[in-house]
């Protein structure tokens, strides 16, 4: 079953393209309106994450001085704390 994921099927890839498109849009435009739940449980500060309207993603991201660096995109049913203290501790980041 394919359901939720937008790379089977085109014509929801192109939907999900323009979602994004307006999630970055957003947080370029608000960025603390973001939760900042991971931040907490994973001694992060300033790290938010917004999801994605009709998908199950969140996008993290870090609001600076004169940017927000968007660190990750991934599905919410993930055990996201896990997997970013372990690129933390990486010492990597990758952008969407």
């Amino acid at each position: 079953m394919t359901r939720g994921y937008p790379e089977h099927r085109p014509a929801s890839g192109i939907i999900f393209t323009g979602v994004k498109w307006r999630a970055y849009v957003h947080i370029a435009r608000h960025p603390a309106t973001g939760s900042p739940r991971y931040a907490h449980e994973l001694d992060l500060s300033g790290l938010y994450y917004w999801p994605l309207k009709r998908y199950r993603h969140l996008v993290f991201y870090i609001e600076r001085s004169d940017h927000i660096d968007v660190w990750r995109m991934l599905r919410g049913q993930r055990d996201i704390p896990a997997w970013l203290l372990g690129d933390m501790h990486a010492g990597t980041s990758n952008d969407v």
